[in-house]
Order: structure tokens, then sequence, then C-alpha cells
């Protein structure tokens, strides 16, 4: 999984804890109120009708709202994480599978830095 696919599946996996429904129904109550306040300001009436439409309408536009707000903040926090971290670096010693460091051969790297680009002229991936 990437990073986004990370965090989404951490925040689905928290979403439905007690505390997270309480504050989501908090949020989306205020909003009702807010428009149903608007309204009467303005000398509408709210019927049994136009108020089931006005939730339904809330909770479907308002859980994604609440789900991406919180992805934006996770991966915000991620992001900052990896900023404070200026020496972190990939190092040969971390690879697992050793066959994986010379897989190219030092003139393509040197390519990619001076030229952006490079051509690889043997075969990368084993046919399946």
């Amino acid at each position: 999984m990437n990073n986004v696919e990370k965090v989404l599946n951490e925040i689905y996996s928290e979403f439905f804890y007690e505390g997270n429904l309480s504050q989501t129904m908090e949020m989306l109550s205020e909003k009702f109120e807010k428009i149903v306040n608007h309204g009467k300001s303005q000398g509408m009436v709210l019927d049994k009708q136009s108020e089931k439409d006005l939730t339904h309408r809330i909770l479907l536009e308002g859980v994604p709202f609440v789900i991406l707000s919180k992805l934006k903040e996770k991966l915000k926090q991620y992001e900052e994480s990896i900023s404070e971290q200026p020496m972190l670096l990939a190092h040969p010693s971390g690879v697992e599978n050793k066959d994986l460091i010379n897989l190219f051969p030092s003139y393509v790297v040197k390519d990619i830095l001076d030229k952006h680009f490079s051509f690889i002229t043997k075969k990368v991936y084993d046919e399946m």
C-alpha cells in the first residue's frame, strides 16, 4: 500500500469508534442548525419532508468531508515528519535482496543524474 492507502486504512479502522462518531455527529448537527437558522431568518419554513431531505443531504456530503479532512490532516503530519528528517537517506545496507543493489550499471545512474534519463540495454525483469 502507498502512503495514502495506509492513512485511509487507518482512518477507516478508527472512524467507527464512539468518540469519532459523536464528534462527527456534533459537527454535522452544527451544520444542520446553521442551515435551518439561516433559512428561518429568511422566512422559510422547514416541513418534515424538507427536514428529512436536508438531513440526508448533510449526511451524504458531510461524512466524506470529515473523512477527507482527516486524510488531509494525517498526510500533512506525515509530510511534516519526513521534512523534519532531512538526512533520511536510502542506503545499500538496508536492502534485503542484495541482487537488487547492482541491478543497474553505474553509467545508468550517471546518465540519470546528468541528463535526467538513461537507456537500459539489458532485461531488468525475468519473464513470467
